[in-house]
């Protein structure tokens, strides 16, 4: 049975091998994109941050963060302008 599962190490193949299809740097994509995409996505949709823990298996909100990608980092930020 162990044959049939997927493997962090083949995971992040298979992403690296898309990224490389999609004409992207595959050095910037693992396993882990998968799951900072889940939980970027999920926050985004309002799915309360509980509900993502359970689902992501993270044991804190401040794990979490560190998967949930913001690229709207800036707006509303008062140095918005700055930049």
């Amino acid at each position: 049975m162990a044959a049939e599962r997927l493997t962090p190490r083949i995971v992040a193949e298979v992403v690296k091998s898309a990224a490389r299809r999609l004409g992207r740097d595959a050095s910037n994509f693992a396993g882990h994109s998968l799951r900072a995409g889940l939980i970027t996505t999920a926050a985004r949709r309002g799915v309360p941050l509980l509900k993502i823990t359970a689902q992501s298996g993270h044991a804190s909100l401040d794990m979490l963060q560190v998967y949930c990608r913001d690229e709207q980092l800036f707006d509303g930020n008062a140095a918005a302008g700055l930049l």
